[in-house]
């Protein structure tokens, strides 16, 4: 990343998982606002091209609001049904991804910071063991 920062890639289940524990399963709201999908093919290379844009908002029990914007491309594949695959899932997962990360450090500011990425870590992994059981 920029100024040689280890960038670190969380799934979405881990910011699901923050946001249970933080709010509680119904202490959040997650809304898909927009979704634009586009897909082509490149004469040039032959190849099929995809790319979703989808705009949700992250809505708290308390009402507070925040909205952003969330993109999955998938470029240069072999057929249209691979550029299509997994689009707006994708898109949607970032989106929420995006939004979260808007209400600062606990719901998913803080994951480029090293501290409260090893929290997250550790209890993720405290709550596998804990499934497991």
């Amino acid at each position: 990343g920029p100024g040689r920062k280890t960038l670190y890639y969380y799934e979405t289940f881990v910011v699901v998982d923050i946001l249970n524990k933080l709010l509680g399963f119904n202490g959040w709201n997650y809304e898909n606002l927009s979704t634009e999908k586009d897909i082509w093919y490149d004469e040039k290379t032959k190849k099929w091209n995809g790319d979703c844009i989808v705009e949700g908002r992250l809505k708290l029990r308390d009402g507070t609001i925040r909205v952003s914007s969330g993109e999955s491309p998938n470029y240069n594949v072999k057929s249209r049904n691979l550029a299509k695959s997994g689009l707006k899932k994708s898109a949607e997962s970032d989106a929420l991804k995006r939004c979260a990360r808007l209400f600062g450090n606990k719901l998913g500011g803080g994951l480029y910071n090293d501290v409260f990425r090893s929290e997250v870590e550790i209890s993720m992994l405290e709550s596998r063991v804990k499934d497991k059981k």
